[in-house]
């Protein structure tokens, strides 16, 4: 299940991978993604603590990276994605969304929730100044 929800901050976006994802539930978190298009938000911070299976292949983690370099032709310059990723898979398919995102936009990968934290606080109260 994939559970997203803006935070009261409306800068983030909160998301959250539970259990096994299969390539229609990522496929519809993906249409979700681009039919809100929310262009004030700055980052999205990715929880894959509880990830368990992820039916993705490459194409499809590509295409998604492809797809939010699309919507972040409307967004504030400096979107990031923040993944906190604790576990090898979460991890792994994180390092190679970063890798398919880099120069199109910037994707962080922690294995801790409070370097996670800490990376988020950093780049809001960061633009806030």
């Amino acid at each position: 299940m994939i559970v997203q929800d803006l935070s009261d901050d409306l800068r983030v976006s909160n998301i959250q991978l539970n259990g096994s994802i299969s390539a229609r539930e990522f496929a519809d978190y993906q249409q979700s993604v681009i039919a809100r298009n929310n262009t004030e938000q700055w980052a999205s911070f990715v929880d894959c603590s509880l990830l368990t299976a992820l039916d993705l292949n490459f194409e499809r983690i590509s295409g998604h990276a492809d797809s939010v370099n699309r919507l972040n032709s409307g967004r504030r310059p400096g979107f990031t994605e923040i993944i906190f990723a604790p576990t090898d898979l979460g991890f792994g398919i994180a390092r190679m969304y970063q890798t398919l995102a880099d120069g199109q936009f910037e994707v962080r990968v922690f294995r801790t929730i409070e370097a996670a934290q800490e990376a988020l606080a950093v780049l809001l109260d960061g633009d806030a100044a």
